[in-house]
């Protein structure tokens, strides 16, 4: 193998995460975030990460991204950012170059978390089927989930998907009047208009607008944080309802995948809501399935706390699972839940 470390790289719509690996994990001191706005292209935003970290070729790179991945070259779905497996090779000098999904790389991380990584934030502490298979899932600049089952050879195979473009699922009279808000000029309203950094604005201006008030020039970071500390109702009605639409959708997915080994949830506006999904607001929209509630409640569900998680599961796709010593299958469920 070309000596060089392994480049894992988490890029997302609105930031660009980085690490260098070896055949025990991640480096120390190699973890980098960057704000893609202050680059053109991901090829600029790799060489300024190589050249800081003193790495002149590296010997493999994987491409966790926010798109589909379907062949060699990649357009992000939040960002014009095109991306080519020939292009990172030019540029990393790697020859062997991988692309993930982002959830895909989630999916991939969930053995490799340390308990100071996860939190249990609702349901059960520990699965009743620890070997069961786990969904993540959550909302960032966009929304998307993926199912992790255990293969026969004893690794985890993760299925990627796009949720975030599935339709959103409203029951009241209120909600039909938001998801029309939501899909004003785009023809229909999709699961990420709401669950997004974006959505949460478009949620925001909707109250207010119901209500007859200015809406404030707040980030979304903002609107979530004043909801929390209950310092403005419009900021607290616009966190409830996403996360009841959060925790509504969670439970359609989980129906679909039955994720008996656990539920969890990642992305920078889900960690946000952290709070509000502890509390029993999320649980009740969770379980809320009718016949099929009392399974819903056997589902732990988990968040993942670290914003460099992809990275993780970017070393299990190339190096595989376990190298350095993190928890096996069986108990990472169980350990994770002893957190409260």
């Amino acid at each position: 193998m070309t000596s060089g470390p392994i480049l894992v790289a988490d890029i997302g719509g609105t930031n660009t995460r980085f690490g260098l690996a070896g055949p025990s994990g991640i480096l120390d001191g190699t973890l980098k975030r960057y704000s893609n706005n202050d680059h053109a292209n991901f090829y600029s935003l790799v060489a300024e990460y190589l050249n800081l970290q003193e790495v002149e070729r590296c010997s493999k790179a994987c491409l966790a991204v926010a798109a589909p991945v379907e062949d060699d070259a990649i357009t992000l779905t939040n960002r014009d950012w095109h991306i080519s497996k020939a292009g990172a090779r030019e540029v990393t000098g790697a020859d062997d170059v991988r692309f993930l999904n982002d959830f895909e790389a989630l999916g991939f991380a969930i053995d490799r978390l340390s308990t100071d990584q996860v939190l249990h934030v609702a349901g059960p502490k520990v699965a009743t089927n620890s070997d069961g298979a786990r969904l993540v899932l959550g909302a960032g600049t966009g929304f998307n989930a993926a199912a992790i089952t255990c293969g026969v050879d004893g690794h985890p195979k993760v299925r990627a998907a796009e949720c975030g473009h599935m339709t959103l699922p409203v029951e009241t009279t209120n909600e039909l009047s938001l998801r029309d808000h939501l899909a004003q000029n785009r023809g229909r309203a999709s699961v990420e208009r709401a669950l997004s950094g974006q959505g949460v604005l478009e949620i925001y201006e909707w109250v207010c607008g119901q209500a007859n008030i200015m809406p404030q020039n707040y980030t979304a970071q903002e609107i979530v944080h004043l909801a929390i500390e209950k310092r403005d109702e419009s900021c607290e009605t616009t966190a409830k309802i996403l996360v009841r639409l959060l925790a509504r959708i969670a439970g359609d997915l989980v129906l679909a995948f039955l994720p008996l080994g656990g539920l969890y949830l990642s992305g920078g506006v889900t960690r946000a809501c952290r709070d509000l999904i502890s509390d029993d607001l999320f649980w009740q929209e969770f379980t809320a399935k009718g016949r099929q509630s009392n399974l819903l409640r056997s589902i732990p569900v988990f968040l993942m706390t670290d914003d460099h998680t992809a990275l993780e599961g970017c070393v299990t796709a190339m190096i595989g699972p376990l190298s350095f010593g993190h928890l096996p299958n069986s108990m990472a469920a169980q350990v994770a839940g002893i957190r409260t």
